[in-house]
């Protein structure tokens, strides 16, 4: 049986997108001094495997990316419909929470965050074929679009109330989103709390002429989306590349060695120390 890894890493050089967002993000955590490691297509993050990030604070960062060359629209019922026999094609969110509970096993010491990076838009029209929602009090719009906007990306408003904080309405949406997860009431708010969509995904576009430092940063980009391709499409089969790895890779080592440590280098042959200004410093503090 094809792991979903396996295809991926076989057909790796035509993922572009999937190889742009990886890129992205691994830049933006080295820059900010975050970046860990990363694993290309890893074999044992389930679904969620087309970026897998640790970070230096103790986060697992792992994304799961879908992109078509057209943007539509994506229901509430594509969201938590799984099929085929055993759920052999899973639905997205299932696909999201299979993911998290198989990292949180192997990474114990770590929180755990997985992301959907989606295409599509989530659709504004009422679902004909899922009464959505099913409660005696429905929200003003009643579609898909409203559940994100409303209920999940408002759940830093409700969430530390339990099942219970629901924001109105939206009830029989979230326990079908849970009974399609298969999660007990504990781990699905756990679930949410870690989980984070993006659907309507674009690139950023820059109008104009660029700065030095925007060129900068979008040519470093492109190195390091190719480096993945490359990785993940050759015959290595990488499974994880460090920080330091990835530096040593791309020839940016002098670029990055002092960039995040309270240490500068010393030009021995142009150094001259300042002790007539330290002694006079001392004699102030002294009075």
């Amino acid at each position: 049986m094809l792991n979903p890894a396996d295809g991926e890493r076989n057909a790796r050089i035509g993922f572009e997108p999937q190889d742009k967002c990886a890129a992205i993000l691994i830049y933006d955590l080295l820059i900010q001094g975050r970046l860990e490691w990363f694993h290309i297509a890893d074999p044992n993050a389930g679904r969620v495997d087309d970026i897998l990030v640790a970070t230096t604070d103790g986060q697992l960062l792992a994304y799961q990316v879908k992109w078509s060359d057209k943007v539509e629209f994506i229901s509430f019922a594509d969201f938590i419909r799984s099929s085929g026999k055993n759920k052999a094609n899973p639905s997205l969110i299932l696909q999201l929470a299979d993911g998290w509970s198989a990292l949180k096993k192997q990474y114990p010491e770590r929180r755990v965050l997985v992301h959907l990076i989606h295409r599509h838009l989530p659709s504004p029209k009422k679902p004909p074929e899922i009464k959505l929602p099913l409660d005696d009090s429905p929200p003003r719009q009643q579609n898909f679009q409203a559940f994100i906007r409303d209920c999940w990306q408002a759940k830093r408003e409700w969430l530390h109330k339990g099942l219970s904080g629901i924001p109105q309405g939206w009830s029989s949406a979230i326990e079908a989103v849970r009974q399609e997860t298969g999660l007990d009431d504990a781990d699905f708010l756990a679930f949410i709390d870690a989980s984070f969509l993006y659907f309507n995904y674009q690139f950023s576009q820059q109008d104009g002429v660029m700065s030095r430092s925007e060129a900068q940063r979008e040519q470093d980009i492109e190195a390091i989306a190719r480096l993945i391709a490359r990785l993940g499409g050759g015959e290595r089969r990488v499974a994880e590349v460090t920080r330091t790895e990835l530096l040593k890779e791309l020839s940016w080592e002098s670029r990055f060695e002092f960039r995040f440590k309270h240490e500068f280098p010393v030009e021995q042959s142009i150094y001259q120390p300042i002790t007539g200004t330290v002694q006079e410093l001392e004699k102030a503090a002294g009075n």
